[in-house]
């Protein structure tokens, strides 16, 4: 009659007010809460017992689990194939077989290959990391409590495939919710809640009392972090036990509520308020005893053995025999870990025999043998008696194996047949497993007249879900047995025999390929070899250890003069271009190899970034030397990267192409190109380069007056502007030469800038000889150019324009009391057409400049000129116009951007230069304008600080004019690096130096993005 627990309690609670009622004595206040207070303590131990007996109790099943399906061989291999589909078909398959919540497979990395879990998405869930690297570290089954997708769950972690060395790691979960929690408030009555971060995620109340609980427990305001073992919280109706709940590595994740509700206790207070106090006590204490003793035997103990039994499981002990003869909840509970039990001992023994099935098909080299050990272990699993293996041969099922030995077999009836004829054929065209438990009462099979009844399987064999063969197997009808539980065993079978016959037929090919390889290699090598030593090309390889291999072409032989298999490449190429291959042996024998050399270093340390893997070829290429000298030949430099094949080491390739004609060719080509450019510019503009000419003799001759000087007088900064300026006149007119050699000057200028030297009587003897050689160029230049300009043009031009000048200012002074006024105007205009003439003459000469500049940078650049008619007297302006120029090259090399860079901000491919001359207030005033990026103030202002151009307090107070000012500073440069373009400095201090000049100035304006606009105002010049 009282069988259950709750009936047990009820029976109990019940004598117990019986007797307080007829004693008529009383009960104080104060004894009836202590009491409680007791009763609570141990309802609340009872409750924690039962809860650490289940949480143990799922452990111990989640570990064993993952630990089973863990071992698995054809789990090992299905990650290690990598195959999703594969993996996630595994996954949903063992989810399903162990009824779990969660099951991830994750690979040896910790990355998730497949994830099945219920009621949430698996792209949402962040595996235990810490859990993941212990089992890696470990080999070991690792348990944790969790949160994943806002579910307190219960972890396990397993190594896949060998512990010391697991392919991947295995986590089945269960969660904590409403089911476990009432499961447990069955066996406590306490109502049972899981609370994580001010909310339950799982619970026994119902919904309204859930909410109710969350709101007084969050009302309460209590600090988590000092709670020591568990707290009680006493509210109106109930008391609440709040205990922490930790993971793996001893981190706060939850905490567990034990509600125990006060209400009927509250109303047997009040009925027994007004019962004796004396009487009361010693009934209560009498009540209390009897509680405890019942409870003793009736829940705590028991509960302790089923703990103690649940205990052995989780141990392993699988053996451990469960009391299973109670009939309330705890036999339930019994009942239910007998059937876990007994189902792991199930899969145990499925697993093991698998293993040792996949141990031998691992080992196998035989097809036959190994399909008909196939046969053998599902005759053992499934009490078949026959069995046979059919494989897909050209549209047809092909028998290969079959089982017992001496089965006779029918070659006519059974040999082959299609696809979906009769029962095997229809499971091998529906790639599904048929299984006919008796054949005399299926539709699907047609028996024989006279045919016994029989129970027939049929197992398809799939490869990547295409047809790859089908078993069939046959028995008696009272024997044969195939459960619901044998499908995915027979599966992963199938699917091991479909992999072991494939890799059979794999090893067959090698090796029918390897009888032939030696023989095939050894004519390829020789068709190889014939054909490198008749290309013309030198081919050699080597290792990392910078030794040539053997095989060369013979062309090597010519361009080293001596064989060289077992030379360093880099020796020969870089160190010692001049040597031959003997020489260098010799060399190398005596010990008289000097040290590495800095191009050998560096081709070195690109080619073992190459070798180590650090890099590929491909990343390096271009940077790797394409060309050397040795002798007479100049060698074009190509590399090949080999893999490591067939036991060889990774090596790379030199392919070497003479090119010497070509590149003597190429040098002349350009010699003459540069020769008649420079023709055709002073062919269309000969004035002006007569006009240049005389300020180039005029600047060298300031520059051996500037070296006369005593050393401490000598103007360094004035030098540089000179050569600065020499460097881009020249290149204005295609003078190439002699603006090379002014930037190769300026390197020598540099030094002392930078205090690698210091002015002494050696760098003026080189600077002497320097301006000595650029005089030698012009002189070559010029000779160049006999019959565009003579040597008299040149005399005739200075003399004939010096003279005019002087005779117009005299004639001027004379006539200007002689003659009227109106006399006088037409007198003037005529001497104005005589001494001056268009200033278009020279901005046509920068924009040819600008021209060329911005084709050799890949920029496209038009120009418009402006006030192009308007004269101006030359030989008063000669040194601006002279050095003007480097307000041009900065436009284009400082301003102008590349095309795509320009469509990035919205701009035209073209950038535009616009040069503009007019008078203004008697003043002429020469303006460039470019569209380009312009100049932002705050990296002149970054960079001058850098350098040491300006201090942190001028920084600090400077105005935007002030800052673009510092662009004219001496040696004051955007650019991190010096080019034959700019990057020193100096163009902009010479400009601003030939204005200081003739009382000028220049004004600067510009806006980031959109150009830049110098004005340079000269007054008195028209």
């Amino acid at each position: 009659m009282f069988k259950t627990i709750k009936a047990k309690l009820s029976l109990l609670l019940a004598s117990i007010l019986v007797f307080t009622l007829g004693s008529s004595l009383i009960v104080t206040q104060w004894e009836i809460e202590h009491t409680q207070q007791e009763n609570l303590g141990d309802s609340f131990l009872r409750a924690e017992q039962v809860i650490d007996t289940l949480m143990a109790a799922q452990r111990s099943n989640l570990a064993n689990q993952s630990q089973l399906v863990g071992e698995l061989p054809i789990l090992s291999t299905v990650v290690e194939n990598g195959d999703g589909a594969t993996i996630l078909n595994s996954a949903q398959s063992y989810q399903q077989q162990l009824k779990l919540s969660i099951l991830d497979i994750l690979d040896d990395e910790g990355e998730i290959l497949a994830s099945v879990n219920d009621n949430f998405d698996a792209t949402t869930i962040t595996p235990e990391t810490d859990l993941i690297i212990r089992v890696l570290e470990e080999g070991q089954v690792n348990t944790s409590l969790i949160m994943r997708h806002h579910q307190l769950t219960l972890l396990a972690a397993a190594p896949i495939g060998i512990p010391d060395e697991p392919s991947g790691v295995l986590l089945a979960g269960t969660f904590l919710n409403d089911s476990f929690a009432k499961k447990i408030k069955s066996l406590t009555k306490a109502e049972i809640s899981f609370w994580v971060d001010g909310k339950i995620v799982g619970s026994s109340l119902v919904p309204a009392l859930r909410i109710k609980t969350e709101d007084q427990v969050n009302q309460l305001n209590w600090d988590q972090n000092s709670l020591q073992g568990f707290q009680e919280i006493i509210l109106q109706d109930s008391v609440l036990r709040v205990r922490k709940l930790y993971n793996l590595s001893g981190g706060h994740v939850g905490n567990l509520i034990i509600d125990f509700s006060l209400q009927d206790a509250k109303e047997v207070v009040a009925r027994i308020q007004h019962v004796s106090i004396g009487v009361g006590i010693a009934i209560f204490v009498i009540a209390v005893l009897m509680a405890y003793l019942f409870s003793q035997k009736v829940i705590i103990r028991p509960i302790e053995a089923l703990k103690q039994e649940a205990h052995y499981l989780a141990l392993g002990h699988l053996e451990t025999e469960l009391d299973t003869s109670r009939e309330d909840e705890l036999g339930d509970l019994a009942q239910s870990f007998s059937e876990m039990r007994d189902s792991i001992r199930n899969k145990i023994s499925d697993l093991q025999l698998l293993k040792q099935t996949g141990d031998v098909l691992a080992g196998s080299f035989d097809q036959v043998l190994a399909l008909k050990h196939v046969l053998q272990t599902i005759h053992k699993k499934i009490n078949v008696e026959k069995g046979s293996v059919y494989l897909l041969d050209e549209a047809f099922l092909r028998i290969h194996a079959y089982y017992p030995e001496d089965e006779s077999i029918q070659p006519s009836a059974f040999r082959k047949f299609e696809l979906g004829e009769g029962v095997a054929g229809k499971s091998a065209a529906e790639k599904r497993i048929i299984y006919i438990p008796n054949t005399l009462e299926s539709k699907e099979y047609i028996a024989r007249e006279g045919e016994q009844a029989k129970a027939i399987l049929c197992v398809p064999l799939l490869d990547r879900n295409e047809i790859f063969g089908v078993m069939n197997f046959s028995g008696q009808v009272d024997t044969t047995r195939f459960e619901e539980s044998d499908e995915k065993f027979v599966q992963a079978l199938a699917h091991m025999t479909v992999i072991t016959t494939k890799n059979i037929r794999m090893v067959q090919v090698i090796e029918e390929q390897n009888r032939t390889l030696e023989q095939k290699v050894t004519e390829r090598t020789r068709a190889i070899q014939t054909l490198m030593d008749n290309l013309g090309q030198g081919f050699f390889s080597f290792n990392h250890e910078y030794r040539i291999f053997a095989e060369y072409s013979k062309q090597c032989d010519l361009f080293f003069e001596g064989p060289i298999a077992g030379l360093n490449p880099l020796e020969l190429l870089f160190a010692y271009p001049g040597v031959t291959a003997e020489q260098l042996k010799k060399q190398k024998r005596l010990g008289l190899l000097q040290e590495i050399t800095a191009e050998e270093r560096s081709v070195r340390e690109m080619l073992d970034l190459i070798f180590e893997g650090v890099t590929t070829l491909d990343v390096l290429h271009d940077i790797l030397p394409q060309e050397v000298r040795r002798g007479e030949h100049i060698l074009e430099i190509d590399y090949r990267l080999i893999e490591e094949v067939a036991g060889r080491e990774k090596s790379l390739m030199m392919i070497l192409t003479d090119v010497s004609q070509e590149r003597l060719l190429e040098e002349k080509i350009k010699a003459d190109e540069q020769r008649f450019s420079m023709i055709l510019k002073v062919a269309q503009d000969k004035k002006g380069f007569i006009q240049l000419y005389k300020e180039l003799e005029r600047i060298l001759a300031s520059v051996l007056t500037i070296l006369a000087a005593p050393m401490e007088n000598i103007d360094l900064q004035e030098l540089f502007r000179h050569f600065h300026t020499i460097k881009g006149g020249a290149a204005s007119y295609g003078l190439l030469d002699m603006s090379r050699h002014a930037h190769v000057t300026e390197e020598i200028l540099s030094r002392i800038r930078s205090g690698e030297r210091t002015i002494s009587k050696s760098f003026i003897e080189d600077l002497v000889k320097a301006t000595q050689e650029a005089r030698q160029i012009l002189d070559f230049s010029l000779e160049q150019l006999e019959g565009i300009i003579a040597a008299e043009e040149l005399l005739q031009q200075e003399r004939s324009f010096k003279i005019k000048e002087s005779e117009v200012e005299e004639l001027e002074a004379l006539l200007v009391n002689q003659v009227s006024k109106e006399l006088m105007k037409q007198i003037h205009k005529v001497f104005a057409r005589i001494v001056k003439e268009p200033i278009g003459q020279v901005f046509r000469k920068y924009a040819e400049t600008a021209k060329d500049l911005a084709k050799q940078q890949g920029k496209k650049i038009q120009i418009e000129i402006k006030g192009g008619d308007l004269p101006v007297a030359y030989n008063r302006l000669e040194s601006l116009f002279a050095t003007m120029i480097h307000l041009i090259r900065n436009s284009v090399d400082h301003g102008l951007e590349l095309p795509e860079h320009r469509l990035e901000f919205g701009k035209q491919e073209v950038g535009t230069l616009i040069l503009e001359a007019k008078q203004q207030d008697h003043c002429l005033q020469l303006v460039t304008t470019d569209d380009g990026q312009g100049i932002d103030p705050e990296r002149i202002k970054s960079i001058a600080l850098a350098r040491g151009v300006i201090n942190q307090n001028f920084a600090e107070k400077a105005t935007r004019k002030e800052l673009l000012e510092l662009i004219f500073s001496p040696g004051f440069s955007t650019k991190e690096e010096v080019t034959e373009v700019s990057g020193r400095g100096v163009g902009l201090d010479s400009v601003r130096a030939s204005v200081d000049s003739l009382n000028g100035q220049i004004e600067i304006k510009s806006t980031p993005n959109q150009g830049t606009r110098f004005v340079i105002s000269i007054p008195n010049i028209l």
